[in-house]
């Protein structure tokens, strides 16, 4: 690997902002850039890292193996070996770097069901910008349903999640979408998305290997 593209890594991170609570090494960077098209790992090398890891998927794109490089309080950066930023707040995608029409900021207006654990149904809104189109705060409301549960091979563990739906309605301009979350009942954490970037943009789909433990 050469130092431009350890170059390139570092100032993603730098992207991303700081604080006593962050965390992150040139190993972290190591471990993401092992990363490759249709990965699979075995659950002996996701418990030999040290770090938490997911598999991403975004768009049409083949499968890679991520890596948690950066944490923020409740905000978790992912890196990939391709060189791009995937930022989540209690699983829900708040900001991207990297990508062709990377999502900005997404602030929620009102408490996101995700961060209270909800069992049933909950409403949820939020302020989104994108580099590309759509600039200035478009208002995103989402109604989040509880729509059963899932058996998820979580490769180190098998997940019965319950999966909420979220119809997500974007004004103005009238565009809609769904995004899904499933969320372990037992730890509460979210262990799989797969949620729209925004309007006409792809989806990303995140699986929890080994979860983020503070």
């Amino acid at each position: 690997m050469s130092l431009s593209r350890n170059l390139v890594f570092l100032g993603l991170l730098s992207l991303t902002g700081c604080s006593n609570t962050a965390s992150v090494t040139s190993e972290t960077i190591k471990y993401a850039v092992l990363g490759a098209d249709d990965v699979t790992v075995s659950a002996e090398h996701v418990n030999k890292l040290p770090y938490a890891s997911a598999y991403l998927k975004i768009g049409d794109n083949p499968r890679i193996f991520v890596v948690l490089a950066y944490v923020n309080g409740d905000e978790l950066s992912w890196l990939t070996a391709d060189r791009v930023m995937i930022i989540t707040r209690h699983g829900r995608v708040i900001k991207t770097v990297g990508m062709e029409n990377d999502l900005v900021m997404s602030e929620s207006g009102s408490a996101d069901p995700l961060s209270m654990a909800a069992t049933s149904s909950a409403n949820w809104s939020a302020l989104s910008e994108w580099e590309q189109r759509y600039l200035s705060g478009y208002r995103l409301e989402g109604k989040m349903v509880s729509a059963g549960q899932d058996e998820l091979d979580l490769v180190t563990r098998r997940v019965s999640a319950t999966r909420f739906e979220e119809t997500v309605s974007m004004f103005p301009g009238g565009k809609s979408w769904t995004n899904i979350f499933w969320r372990d009942p037992v730890s509460g954490q979210v262990v799989k998305t797969q949620q729209h970037l925004g309007p006409d943009l792809p989806v990303i789909e995140l699986t929890i290997l080994k979860p983020f433990s503070s």
